[in-house]
């Protein structure tokens, strides 16, 4: 099959989201799987992609000025120019590729979903991973940024609906949601999520990174980051030498913005930020921590909390619908924006090394269902079952 996928939402070289994580992996099985697959992406990319997926035929986006000094680091508002830019770039590329058997978008991003529904003569397949609340409702965020990534969101929603063949969801609320507002409920496929379980398997444990808890995620307001120093400045009162590890990245002015809160709030010795690391490192850390935490407003699925689980650690997470629906009982769950309850749990699991311990073996049984090489196939089914 000849495969058009579209993710011109990237904004950095290194993978750092679910949704693009999702990219990452369907792309590269695809690929693996003998498909043609042709990637259109932003040049700051390019590289990622070229080394991870060599089979596939990469088309580029090249930066506007608004990028090339990284200006979106400093005013993430600036985003939304730079998604308008590559859209109008991506729609002169489109009219010169033909032939394609499917079309497929990452995310509900308008500047990948406009090209996709201009496309003609081909099959599109759309993933959306959650819906936006209401700027009233959305806790993490600012008004203004809500109100923009509302707006943006359900723009995209009316192209998709009309246009789109299929869409791809993580769970069933967002599947109601949708069915709610006017989507064709035979084009709604929930199909989750996967992890690399097997690779995750291989890695050993980090003794040089040994901390009591560690949080993996990107740095953003609406995956709860600044409640992280709110928790573990609790935590500290009961015990100094607890320690939390935080891997990932973000745009710059967050990830400043959280170094502020955690200086301010005397934790450098007790928070670290790791940044990006290698998988190798990620896993091996996560198998020498006690408990993962997440302090996320939102999600459609849990990438993060899964690899935890398969690293055998005891999960406490913010009560989201997509954690009770994918996970269940067999991660904790707190009321959403209660830091006091959050650090209560989290002292209650590094004071009881023998429930952790129990767990352990439960949680490497649970997380081995979610294996990328099955899910991967059953996103491209949802097309094929069609037809």
């Amino acid at each position: 099959m000849k495969i058009l996928y579209i993710s011109l939402n990237l904004l950095t070289r290194n993978v750092s989201s679910g949704g693009d994580h999702i990219f990452l992996e369907t792309a590269l099985r695809w690929s693996q799987k003998g498909h043609d697959l042709t990637l259109l992406i932003p040049s700051v990319s390019v590289n990622e992609f070229k080394e991870k997926i060599p089979g596939s035929t990469l088309l580029q986006i090249k930066p506007s000025f608004l990028e090339r000094e990284g200006l979106y680091n400093r005013c993430f508002f600036l985003v939304f120019p730079i998604y308008i830019i590559r859209t109008f770039k991506a729609l002169k590329i489109i009219k010169k590729v033909k032939d394609f058997d499917l079309v497929v978008t990452n995310g509900d991003f308008f500047c990948n979903v406009i090209p996709a529904s201009k496309i003609k003569d081909s099959q599109w397949l759309s993933f959306i991973y959650h819906i936006n609340e209401s700027p009233l409702k959305r806790k993490g965020n600012s008004f203004l940024m809500s109100c923009v990534s509302y707006l943006m969101q359900r723009f995209s929603f009316r192209i998709i609906k009309k246009d789109s063949d299929s869409v791809v969801l993580l769970n069933h609320q967002v599947r109601n949601d949708l069915s709610q507002i006017g989507f064709d409920d035979k084009k709604l496929h929930v199909e989750g999520c996967g992890i690399n379980y097997k690779q995750i398997q291989k890695y050993p444990p980090e003794p040089e990174l040994k901390y009591d808890v560690c949080a993996l995620g990107r740095i953003y307001p609406t995956k709860g980051v600044f409640d992280l120093p709110l928790i573990w400045e609790q935590v500290i009162n009961t015990n100094p030498s607890y320690r939390l590890a935080i891997i990932g990245t973000g745009p710059e002015v967050w990830v400043e913005k959280l170094k502020s809160l955690i200086k301010e709030k005397g934790l450098a010795e007790n928070i670290h930020l790791l940044g990006f690391l290698s998988p190798e490192k990620v896993y091996g850390l996560m198998k020498s921590a006690r408990l993962f935490v997440t302090a996320s407003y939102e999600e459609g699925w849990g990438i993060s909390v899964c690899e935890a689980m398969a690293c055998g650690l005891p999960v406490i997470a913010y009560d989201l619908q997509a954690f009770k629906e994918v996970f269940g009982k067999s991660i904790e769950l707190v009321p959403r924006g209660n830091t006091r309850i959050m650090a209560e749990r989290i002292l209650f699991y590094l004071n009881n090394e023998d429930i952790c311990l129990q767990k352990k073996i439960i949680l490497h049984d649970l997380a081995s269902k979610y294996d990328w090489d099955t899910i991967t196939g059953n996103y491209l089914n949802t097309i094929t079952a069609r037809n």
